[in-house]
């Protein structure tokens, strides 16, 4: 075998394994989007403030569930999302990252979540 016959194999073969890879992007981040388990103590910073969020029906509970690990001005700039997404969202803090929302709660704050930023958003701007 001549070395630009080598060459052209290996050029091939790395156009294969790129294909590859490039197709599979968005099937390998969806697996990445769990968080691992890690084998040592992590330490995290979470934010401090005694902000709350603005008097509104069921903002107690939001603050009560939420402002232990985001801030008020994260909650209050979310894009506006039909509620399936913001339970699908809670339910990921839940079961992934270990939040303690308590469940009966969930109704409220996807109430809240829909009045602040969900397709009912109007009714307070």
């Amino acid at each position: 075998m001549r070395h630009s016959d080598g060459m052209r194999r290996i050029g091939a073969l790395m156009a294969v394994v790129t294909a590859v890879a490039v197709a599979s992007g968005p099937a390998l981040a969806k697996k990445s989007a769990v968080a691992p388990t890690p084998s040592q103590p992590v330490t995290i910073e979470l934010p401090d403030s005694d902000a709350v969020l603005p008097d509104r029906p069921k903002a107690e509970v939001v603050d009560r569930n939420c402002l232990s690990c985001h801030s008020v001005e994260m909650i209050e700039n979310q894009p506006a999302l039909p509620r399936t997404v913001w339970a699908a969202e809670i339910d990921k803090m839940r079961t992934v990252f270990g939040a303690h929302v308590a469940p009966g709660d969930i109704d409220d704050i996807l109430d809240y979540l829909m009045n602040l930023h969900g397709e009912t958003r109007r009714t307070w701007r």
